[in-house]
């Protein structure tokens, strides 16, 4: 979704109300963790590419909704192993700075009470990000290793 976003500007901006739609409703129905990681990542994209006007199409298409999505996203964030990649940290901790620097007037009214909180989750990622980045080059040392055994040994 990220390559999308950033390989089809206009296109997506035309868009974005339909994929936030279909976004939304599918994160009430979600079934599935990975499914519900994929969904989250979408909305978060949106919101990346354009925080006014995501967070602008989310209150419209259902009033409170944009507070659900929150929600569920710093819940996500505050859950042990609920945003494990390094791509999930860099991509959260990217969109929330992003979401730091809008003023307080185009921020939707149901979210003004807790905008505050994103500061402490933009400093826990933070804090998790290493841990995430020497996971991910563990696992790659391996599969690397792994890949060189089945070279070496010539398995098909």
């Amino acid at each position: 979704m990220f390559l999308l976003f950033l390989n089809f500007l206009a296109d997506v901006f035309q868009s974005l109300q339909g994929i936030i739609t279909i976004s939304l409703s599918a994160l009430e129905t979600a079934q599935g963790s990975a499914f519900k990681l994929a969904n989250l990542e979408v909305l978060i994209n949106t919101v990346l590419y354009n925080p006014i006007l995501a967070l602008h199409i989310m209150e419209v298409a259902h009033p409170g909704m944009a507070r659900t999505f929150f929600d569920r996203w710093f819940v996500a964030i505050n859950a042990e192993n609920k945003l494990p990649r390094v791509y999930d940290k860099k991509l959260t901790i990217v969109t929330l700075c992003a979401l730091m620097e809008l003023n307080m007037e185009s921020i939707p009214n149901c979210l003004r009470d807790g905008w505050f909180g994103i500061l402490g989750c933009v400093i826990k990622m933070f804090k998790e990000l290493p841990k995430a980045i020497q996971g991910k080059l563990i696992y790659s040392f391996f599969h690397l290793i792994g890949f060189g055994l089945i070279l070496f040994l010539g398995i098909d």
